[in-house]
Parts: structure tokens; C-alpha cells; sequence
């Protein structure tokens, strides 16, 4: 369950960095990796079911993705990369919207270089379903429990079916989610800002 730490507090949210990156991040590289499989039909329709308009792009960072851009151009689908995260400062980039933003982590050194980079993003530009792509992932996961840094991620290598999947739920339900989420967190630090400052006005005594 998502638990946010107000933005108030520098030592709970370094202390909340730490601990929602590490469970995940630390995947037991001993076990055995399996292979990826191929997607033996590639998607021909355009993937309609990821909702893109003609006016937006998938952005992809990091030479894993290679593939899966030949693949997402094919379904008639704008690709856009660019060499690092600071290069997404607004939800639109060479005139196209971004719709989606997927990252190959191992490119980074892994996640600890990127994290405060996926941070802004997640909190800058919610609308931008985050797609995370590493070989120390354990498993896919599609869940909501770290929306805070992606809408899903994806263990490497991956198979153009998960990475199919991978998109859609992405953008299509956790996304969403997450930027609810977000207008909760902050309309509730705005309500405890007000109460703080009724509480700090002196009253006038007559």
C-alpha cells in the first residue's frame, strides 16, 4: 500500500528514498535469469490500445530499448530519444506530446544515479507514464506500489509481448491512479499549510 511521506520532512523522505528503492532494486542476481521470448506476431493496428494521438511519442532512453523502438515505429507509433532524463522538463519535446517515458536504468549505473531524476519527473510532469527497464528487477511488475518512481517495470531482457503490456498498463490504469494520488498528497499539504498558519495568527484580544 502507498504510503507518502510529506514533502516537510528532509530526514523521512531521504529515509523513504532509501527503503522504497532498495526492496526492489535489490534483486538476488543468483538466480537463474530466464530468456526472453519472443513476440512471435508483432502488433500491426498501430497499439490503439495505449490511446497515443498523432501528436504524441514514446520516449525512450538507453541502448536496450533499441529494439523495442524498431518495434513501436513499426505499429506506426512516433519514438523520440534523447541522452538523459534532464532533457524531460515538459510534458512536451520536439513539438509531441510525451506520452510515455521509458528508461534502461543499467545504461545509468543503476537506479541510485537517476533517482532524484525519476523523482522530479514523477512529481513535475504526473501525466508521463514511467516505464523502468533493468536486468536487477526480480520480476515484471505491473502493481501500484511504487508509483512514487514508475507506473511499471520490466525485467531484462524483455519480450516485445511484455513490453506491449508493459505500455498499456502503464498508461491506461496506473497512471491515472497515480496522478490522483498525487492531487491528494498535495491538497493535503496545502489543508495542513492553512491549519498551520491559522494556528501560528495571533489572535487580537479586544
Amino acid at each position: 500500500m502507498y504510503h507518502p511521506i510529506p514533502e516537510t520532512s528532509g530526514f523521512m523522505r531521504q529515509i523513504h528514498r532509501i527503503a522504497c528503492a532498495a526492496t526492489h532494486f535489490g534483486a538476488d542476481k543468483t538466480q537463474q535469469k530466464p530468456r526472453a521470448t519472443e513476440f512471435p506476431n508483432p502488433r500491426s493496428d498501430g497499439l490503439y490500445s495505449l490511446n497515443i494521438g498523432p501528436d504524441e511519442a514514446i520516449v525512450l532512453i538507453g541502448p536496450q530499448l533499441d529494439r523495442a523502438r524498431d518495434w513501436i515505429e513499426a505499429q506506426q507509433v512516433a519514438v523520440l530519444t534523447v541522452p538523459s532524463l534532464s532533457r524531460i522538463r515538459s510534458p512536451v519535446l520536439t513539438g509531441r506530446k510525451i506520452s510515455h517515458l521509458v528508461v534502461d536504468i543499467d545504461y545509468f549505473g543503476g537506479v541510485w544515479e537517476i533517482f532524484d531524476e525519476l523523482r522530479r519527473i514523477r512529481n513535475t510532469l504526473p501525466e508521463v507514464a514511467v516505464v523502468l527497464v533493468s536486468h536487477d528487477f526480480s520480476q515484471d511488475d505491473f502493481r501500484c506500489d511504487r508509483l512514487a518512481i514508475y507506473d511499471a517495470a520490466l525485467r531484462a531482457p524483455y519480450s516485445l509481448a511484455s513490453m506491449e503490456f508493459g505500455l498499456t498498463e502503464a498508461g491506461n490504469v496506473n497512471n491515472p491512479i497515480w496522478q490522483r494520488r498525487l492531487r491528494e498528497l498535495q491538497e493535503n499539504e496545502r489543508n495542513m499549510i492553512a491549519q498551520g498558519n491559522a494556528l501560528d495568527t495571533p489572535t487580537i484580544q479586544r
